[in-house]
């Protein structure tokens, strides 16, 4: 279950997610983006690749975010391999820094305002 929330989620949804997705972890599948609360786990340990899971669609949440955030509210966006950074080129936005923090990947909380 995912333990990294700061302010309460109130939407979530049932969604397939890659095999290894940890709990607690950002996710997109499509254009929709969210926090898994359940994960999907590996194959050693029985999960498939697009098995069901609960995916937290807003909220905030402590998660980990590559490169400077000079302004709280400035945005996230999640690229292809899931990593949460603030780079928009190539990437879907995600949601909005609620800290700000140096280049190097660091634990921020991150407000996911949901579909």
């Amino acid at each position: 279950m995912a333990k990294n929330e700061v302010f309460a989620y109130t939407k979530s949804l049932p969604l397939p997610l890659p095999v290894s997705t940890a709990p607690s972890s950002p996710v997109k599948v499509g254009d929709v983006v969210g926090v898994a609360l359940v994960g999907n786990p590996s194959t050693a340990a029985g999960g498939t690749d697009g098995a069901i899971s609960a995916v937290a669609l807003d909220g905030t949440w402590r998660l980990n975010v590559t490169g400077a955030v000079t302004a709280i509210g400035s945005k996230v966006y999640i690229d292809s391999s899931s990593a949460l950074q603030v780079t928009a080129s190539g990437n879907t936005f995600y949601g909005y820094a609620l800290a700000i923090k140096d280049a190097a990947a660091g634990v921020i909380p991150v407000y996911v305002p949901g579909v």
